[in-house]
C-alpha cells in the first residue's frame, strides 16, 4: 500500500508514460491498452541448465523492443512494468514464498558507469517493492568485460563468459533460494553460468525470470 502511494506521489511530479508509446498511462499501469494488447505474451516455463525454473513473460520482438530501449537508456516506467510482469510469473506459479532475495544480473564495471545504472538492478528494486521480496546487490558481479552472446557460436558462448562472473559474501547464498532476473534472455548462457555459480557457492535452489525472450514461440 505504501508502494502504491509513494507511485501515486511521484506520478504528480512525472506522469507515467507507456515505455513503448510514450502515451500517458495510470500511476499502477505497466502499459498502454493497445500497446499491451500487441504484446506476445509467453504461456510455458523453458529449460535453463543450473536453473530450478526459468521463464520469460514475453518474445522479444517489435511490439516490445521501444520499451527495452528506453529500459536500456531512459529507464522510464520500463523497470516497473517488467517488473510487473516478472511478479505475475511469480504469483501464477506460486514461487514467491520460496525466494529468499532478488539478485540482478550484473554489468562490467565500466560499463555500468558508461551508462550511469545497471537496468537489471532497476528492475529487481521495483520487484522487491512489488513483492516485498529483499534485493541484494552485493552477491554476483561481472568481472570480465564480454561480447555480446548472440553474436557468438555455442562453443564462443562458453568461452566469452568463462571467469566473467564472481561471487562476494557467499556465507549469505548458503542454503538460500535465490531468484536472478534480467532484462532480456538471448541464449539462456548467462543466466546458466549464474545460476551455476550460485549453486557451486551453497545456494539450494536458483529461479531465473526475464521479461522478454528473443528465441521463443508464442506456444
Amino acid at each position: 500500500m505504501i508502494y502504491k502511494y509513494l507511485r501515486f506521489a511521484l506520478d504528480l511530479l512525472y506522469p507515467s508514460r507507456c515505455p513503448v508509446c510514450g502515451e500517458f498511462i495510470g500511476y499502477m499501469d505497466d502499459f498502454c491498452q493497445k500497446c499491451r494488447e500487441n504484446i506476445n505474451f509467453l504461456e510455458n516455463p523453458y529449460n535453463i541448465p543450473e536453473s530450478d525454473f526459468s521463464m520469460s513473460v514475453c518474445i522479444y520482438d517489435e511490439n516490445i523492443s521501444p520499451a527495452v530501449f528506453t529500459l536500456k537508456n531512459k529507464g522510464g516506467n520500463s523497470p516497473y512494468a517488467f517488473a510487473l510482469g516478472i511478479s505475475g510469473i511469480l504469483r501464477d506459479y506460486n514461487i514467491s514464498n520460496e525466494i529468499d532475495f532478488i539478485v540482478p544480473v550484473p554489468m562490467y564495471k565500466s560499463d555500468k558507469r558508461k551508462r550511469g545504472y545497471n537496468q537489471c538492478e532497476l528492475i529487481a528494486k521495483e520487484l522487491s517493492y512489488i513483492t516485498g521480496i529483499p534485493h541484494k546487490f552485493n552477491i554476483v558481479f561481472k568481472t570480465k568485460k564480454t561480447s555480446h552472446q548472440k553474436e557468438l557460436s555455442g562453443k564462443e558462448r562458453k568461452s566469452n563468459l568463462k571467469n566473467a562472473f564472481t561471487i562476494k559474501n557467499s556465507e549469505e547464498i548458503s542454503g538460500k533460494n535465490i531468484l536472478v532476473v534480467d532484462d532480456v534472455c538471448t541464449t539462456g548462457s548467462t543466466l546458466s553460468e549464474i545460476a551455476g555459480l550460485l549453486k557451486n557457492n551453497g545456494a539450494e535452489k536458483v529461479f531465473c525470470c526475464t521479461y522478454c525472450h528473443t528465441s521463443l514461440s508464442k506456444n
